[in-house]
């Protein structure tokens, strides 16, 4: 207890804790920065974007093993009935090398809208359950999903009115009585109505929210293989909304750049943590001795060097965070963001690297092995006295 006092209570010591408090104060507030924007830019994508799947197969068993889905809905797939002319449709050039070689011109409907502001997928229409969008509907009503282009028009015109749907030879009709945001244009029954159609939808559609974005690309890529080796068709896309494709985007090159900066400062910090242990254990050379010398066990002083570090290093680390709850709470009432101490795990680890790197330096010291050296001469001498 002693030795620990009069360890603490030199003017070396208090710098060495002043320096290690510094490193590991910058550490912590670092990880929270890379924290707060991995957290903004993963929220942005569970908001903003959506794993589809459309398919002749049904690939639910891999989508619910993915670790980078969640909250994976079944849609049917129908194709619109043109016997209604409640909705018009869009006109459209056929190209073939540059070349319009088929002109379609438009239908114009009984409202202001078109068929194609309602489908997606070569003209599909997709349904969902009216739960999955926590809708109310009756047995034979339709809610209409408003995409972001088409929220800026009055839908009353089709309230009340008759759409019609089909598979094949199997035809239905509903009654439009509500509409619902949407980033894709789907549309929603009563969950009685879905579980009646299901047998009559002639292919597996499926919606997913993302927890990453560069994983759930290498799942499409992964399944799009499938498809290709099984001989089916597939269409496979990420979708982002328009209006925060940019922030998403940002987002994203903020927080590659944070961890790639991340591992330079890790190794930046490794090789200053390193120097300043080999330092404090350098000055300590004399101490070492002296000890040796009145009686003390090689493993005795290597504990009590190895014990004095750890209470210097840990000292400075409760401290540091300390501070750093503070100094977080000032950036965040001064620049409005919510940093976080919600990385403990990687202070975790990155305190015991710091303890690794003790122990390398109080094994292997070439300092220590000296004062071995010397001890054990010293010892022989003696006998040999």
């Amino acid at each position: 207890m002693l030795l620990l006092k009069e360890f603490f209570r030199k003017k070396t010591t208090k710098i060495y804790f002043f320096l290690f408090t510094i490193l590991f104060l910058g550490i912590i507030i670092f990880f929270s920065f890379a924290g707060y924007y991995e957290k903004l830019y993963n929220d942005s994508i569970k908001k903003n974007s959506a794993f589809i799947m459309l398919s002749e197969k049904d690939h639910y068993e891999e989508l619910s093993e993915s670790t980078v889905l969640f909250d994976i809905k079944r849609g049917l797939v129908f194709k619109p009935d043109y016997d209604y002319t409640l909705l018009g449709r869009q006109g459209v050039d056929i190209q073939k090398d540059g070349q319009v070689i088929l002109k379609k011109d438009p239908i114009p409907g009984e409202s202001k809208f078109f068929w194609e502001d309602f489908t997606e997928f070569d003209e599909n229409i997709v349904i969902f359950k009216a739960s999955d969008y926590n809708l109310s509907l009756n047995s034979g009503e339709v809610a209409l999903g408003a995409k972001e282009s088409l929220s800026n028009k009055n839908f009353s015109e089709l309230l009340n009115k008759k759409l019609g749907f089909k598979s094949g030879e199997f035809k239905i009709e509903f009654t439009i009585t509500d509409f619902y945001e949407s980033p894709l244009s789907f549309m929603a029954i009563a969950d009685e109505d879905f579980a009646k159609l299901v047998k009559y939808s002639s292919l597996y559609f499926y919606k997913a929210s993302v927890k990453d974005l560069k994983k759930a690309e290498k799942l499409e890529s992964k399944l799009r293989n499938l498809e290709k080796n099984n001989n089916y068709k597939a269409s496979l896309c990420i979708w982002e909304s328009t209006g925060d494709t940019q922030n998403v985007m940002e987002l994203n090159s903020i927080v590659d750049t944070l961890k790639s900066v991340s591992y330079l400062i890790a190794l930046l910090f490794i090789m200053v943590f390193y120097l300043l242990i080999k330092n404090i254990i350098k000055d300590e050379t004399s101490s070492n001795m002296l000890k040796r010398m009145i009686g003390f066990t090689n493993w005795q002083s290597l504990k009590i060097l190895f014990m004095t570090l750890f209470l210097l290093t840990i000292a400075s680390f409760i401290i540091s965070i300390f501070l750093a709850k503070i100094s977080i709470h000032i950036i965040n009432k001064n620049f409005f963001l919510k940093l976080s101490l919600n990385n403990l795990f990687m202070l975790f680890l990155t305190y015991m690297f710091v303890i690794i790197i003790i122990l390398i330096n109080c094994l292997f010291n070439e300092n220590l092995k000296k004062i071995i050296d010397i001890h054990k001469k010293s010892y022989k001498s003696l006998r040999a006295f």
